[in-house]
């Protein structure tokens, strides 16, 4: 397998030297350009309670050394996920002028509601890596992931 960076996805496609790309641009952008088929997009493979782009990643020593640092991140980190889920389209905007791009490039993103992540989740990825040979079988769900640092999740 050989990495290819996001710029170059779509000439590659277009030259045959892949099958099959996931782009971030939107669904109207690319096919105004012509000659490629959509398939779907993330938001269509999850339901609206799993959301997209949620994890964010501590390491174990810095959890244990610094755990009222994580749960303060991690609650400004959901409420800055919720806010983007009221106002999708005052997000894009931000993201565009922040990202100096153009508006018609970007599109709404949805989160997992209060930023908590779902096992069946983790599980269902899990379950793509390892039938791909990514990662050894074995690997269980709450070996990646925690919400314990959320103030949403109840146990």
């Amino acid at each position: 397998m050989l990495p290819i960076p996001e710029p170059n996805l779509e000439q590659a496609l277009r030259q045959g030297e892949v099958d099959v790309v996931g782009l971030h641009n939107t669904k109207d952008f690319i096919l105004s350009r012509g000659g490629l088929k959509y398939l779907f997009s993330d938001w269509e493979a999850f339901d609206g309670d799993t959301g997209g782009a949620t994890p964010t990643f501590f390491t174990d020593k810095f959890i244990k050394e610094h755990p009222n640092v994580v749960r303060r991140f991690v609650r400004a980190y959901v409420k800055s996920l919720n806010w983007t889920n009221e106002h999708p389209e005052e997000a894009v905007d931000i993201t565009v002028a922040f990202a100096k791009s153009k508006r018609e490039l970007a599109r709404p993103v949805h989160f997992a509601p209060n930023g908590l992540i779902k096992e069946e989740s983790v599980t269902s990825w899990i379950d793509i890596l390892t039938s791909f040979g990514d990662i050894k079988p074995g690997l269980k769900a709450e070996q990646v992931y925690t919400n314990e640092f959320n103030p949403y999740y109840k146990k």
